[in-house]
């Protein structure tokens, strides 16, 4: 009966616990605190995920993250509950409110569908209603003159760098016209005017919050570039770092990559300089506080991670005398360790003996007890190894020496290098000098074993043991011969070595150093193919460092250039440029080379140009531009820009969207206004106006077009009086 009380008792009081954390959030959620009533609700889904308040409480936390502006993450948890509770009756105001998070992210086309979504599945309900309000508000609708004089004011401040007057009107402009389809515009260029300002600590969460509220538009990827940019004005390299990287995975093929790219390996060459200043001014810090071990740390640290940099030769003279002052310090300690080491040794404790050392190398590297711990570790190492081998002998001197035989061998064969092998040897070739041939042949087996095993030096000692105890065997001479071999291989593998390292000087322009050692090659080893390799390097360095060789290199560029090769003609220029900077032909290439750039940006520019052109004589504009759009972004200098810019805007106007076509010759003017189709920009900016209804602008503009543009076809002979007569009739 007790045990079925208390299970009564602590079941109670768990249900109350479960509906404790909805009531605790529902108070959080009335009085607006989201983030609360979001722990809240959580808190009751882990206890009852399918309890009678799940669906509630999923829905008020997605309304929570919707209220806190937290719109990625809200629609997430929306479409969780239409997910896992479809049958609740909270999954319509759940449709209503993801329509709403992607209006609020300026992604009209999935609050639409949504919308839509919503008129089909739940006709004639409140959410019904609501969705076709808002399909009515999301209906194209043209701007209205004050708008379009609005957003212009803003835009033509901030062209004249007015960035405080521009952004106020910005402002202004959302305020006024939340819904307008120029808002999502004016609320990317807030975040521009703050930049242009150096305002880059306001700048930043401006970017940020409409990359967030924003993800999918023509803007964002421009926005995420900036984002970068502003956290590189205020010295933040890290957040700098992460912003950049992650702009070149998601926008790889935007017209900012190149630019992007640039920033990235600024930011990285920023961010390694402030690293290496800190590792010093630590290192240094530490030094004068006499925290040598701490100031070695970092100094060693800079050493290995930057080995070539401003401080690399006053970092290595602090490291040495950081390692005197410790030596220094630590000799007493040292001396009684390496003692103690020493009678380890004495006493035959070897394993204790060899740790001893050890620590004495790894700790204190720099002392001159750090070879003498190295040559009592091989002693050590040696006696421990003929102490094994004198016992393993003494066990079998007892034995009669046929039995013993297999015992001998194996001693000799698991301490070969020992004297107590080498007195093994001997017995066994007094006893078995019969067997001899049998005995070397094992023994010249195990040299080759230790040979391919890599072995060398002990390979070595066992074919000189060959040659000099069984010198009348035809083991001695085979040995013989693989003692050439070695002494060959290491010749030729120091050959190799020197010819790497010259290689490597070479490689890096360092020609001295390697002509220091291609001469040692050819001095040393005349006849060998290193040396016929190094003669012929020497000759190349002889040629690059001479004016002839950089002329010769020119003609063929020039003649690549002449054949129209132009790519070819480019890489030889760049060649010249590299190796020999200092020549006059250098400077000759630079300027080939700029123009070169030119010549190759507007022959493939009109290639693009031609494919446009051809695809808006078949009225395939949306393949038209977006082949004049690739120019703008690639080949914005090129001589095919302009007239790119000119035939976006004649496809608008050709298709009767005057707005766009507007933008699109006013972008003419702006980006280009050195280019002969702005007059005709100008005259067609004015039509635009006049199909617009927006009479003002379209006189301004064609008086403009007169008086700026006296030569031009437009403000002379019939053309002029006819727009003379249009600037009549407007006015009138």
């Amino acid at each position: 009966m007790k045990k079925v009380l208390f299970f009564f008792i602590f079941f109670a009081s768990l249900c109350l616990s479960q509906e404790d954390y909805i009531l605790k959030g529902d108070l959080a959620f009335e009085e607006s605190d989201f983030p609360s009533a979001i722990s809240h609700y959580k808190d009751y889904l882990k206890l009852e995920p399918d309890g009678e308040f799940a669906p509630i409480a999923q829905y008020r936390i997605s309304e929570s993250l919707y209220q806190l502006g937290r719109f990625n993450d809200a629609i997430k948890e929306f479409e969780k509950l239409i997910s896992i509770y479809p049958q609740s009756e909270y999954v319509k105001p759940s449709l209503s409110r993801l329509g709403d998070c992607y209006l609020k992210q300026g992604r009209k086309d999935s609050a639409i569908k949504v919308f839509t979504q919503i008129k089909k599945r739940f006709p004639e309900t409140i959410e019904s209603a609501y969705a076709e309000s808002r399909l009515d508000e999301l209906k194209e609708k043209p701007p209205s003159p004050k708008e379009i004089a609005k957003i212009k004011k803003a835009r033509e401040l901030f062209n004249k760098k007015a960035y405080p007057e521009s952004y106020n009107e910005f402002i202004s402009f959302i305020d006024e016209y939340p819904n307008s389809t120029y808002t999502l515009y004016a609320k990317f260029k807030i975040g521009e005017c703050l930049y242009y300002q150096e305002k880059y600590d306001e700048a930043i969460p401006a970017y940020k919050d409409f990359i967030s509220s924003y993800p999918d538009t023509p803007y964002t990827p421009y926005a995420d570039y900036a984002l970068s940019w502003a956290y590189y004005k205020v010295g933040n390299f890290e957040l700098a770092s992460a912003t950049i990287s992650s702009f070149l995975k998601k926008y790889k093929d935007t017209k900012y990559h190149p630019s992007a790219n640039m920033l990235f390996d600024e930011i990285k060459k920023k961010f390694e300089e402030k690293e290496i200043e800190d590792l010093f001014n630590l290192g240094k810090k530490a030094y004068r506080e006499k925290d040598l071990a701490k100031a070695k740390t970092y100094l060693e640290t800079l050493e290995n991670k930057y080995p070539k940099n401003k401080y690399t030769k006053e970092a290595k003279n602090l490291i040495s005398e950081i390692n005197e002052k410790l030596a220094e310090f630590a000799v007493p300690k040292i001396k009684a360790l390496y003692e103690n080491g020493e009678e380890k040794l004495k006493e035959k404790r070897y394993d204790e003996a060899i740790s001893i050392f050890q620590k004495i190398i790894v700790n204190f590297p720099e002392t001159e007890y750090t070879d003498l711990a190295r040559l009592g570790i091989s002693k050590a190492k040696k006696e421990k190894i003929e102490d094994e081998a004198k016992t393993k002998l003494e066990e079998i001197k007892s034995i009669p020496f046929d039995e013993a035989k297999v015992k001998y061998q194996e001693i000799i064969s698991r301490y070969p290098t020992t004297d107590v092998a080498k007195e093994v040897e001997a017995e066994l070739f007094k006893q078995e000098e019969k067997s001899q041939k049998e005995y070397v042949e094992n023994l010249y087996k195990q040299a080759l074993s230790l040979l391919q095993e890599g072995e060398i030096s002990s390979a070595k000692e066992l074919f000189q043991r060959i040659v000099i105890l069984y010198y009348n065997s035809n083991y001695a001479d085979f040995s013989r011969e693989r003692l050439d071999e070695i002494r060959k291989k290491e010749d030729s593998e120091r050959q190799a070595r020197q010819f790497d390292i010259a290689w490597k000087y070479y490689e890096l322009g360092e020609y001295k150093e390697a002509v220091r050692i291609l001469n040692q090659i050819t001095a040393i080893w005349p006849d060998s193919v290193y040396a016929e390799r190094a003669e012929n390097i020497l000759s190349e360095i002889s040629g690059k460092i001479t004016e002839e060789s950089a002329s010769s290199i020119f003609k063929m560029a020039q003649s690549y250039y002449e054949n129209k090769k132009y790519d070819k003609a480019f890489e030889v220029f760049r060649k010249i440029v590299e190796l020999y900077p200092q020549t006059r032909f250098a400077k000759a290439s630079l300027l080939a080379m700029e123009r070169l750039n030119e010549q190759i940006a507007n022959e493939r520019s009109k290639e693009i140009y031609d494919a446009g052109k051809n695809y808006q004589f078949q009225k395939k504009y949306n393949e038209a531009l977006e082949k004049f759009d690739k120019i703008l972004y690639e080949y914005q200098t090129s001589y095919w820009a302009p007239h790119s810019q000119y035939a976006k805007a004649e496809i608008y106007f050709e298709t009767r969207n005057f707005q766009n076509a507007l933008i699109e010759y006013q972008g003419l003017a702006e980006m280009f206004p050195e280019s002969p189709l702005v007059p005709h920009s100008l005259y067609h900016i004015a039509d635009c106006y006049v199909l617009l209804g927006m009479k003002e602008d379209a006189v301004s503009t064609y008086r403009k077009l007169l008086i700026n543009y006296p030569d031009s076809i437009y403000a002379k002979g019939q053309l002029r009086v006819m727009i003379a007569e249009k600037i009549r009739e407007l006015e009138k």
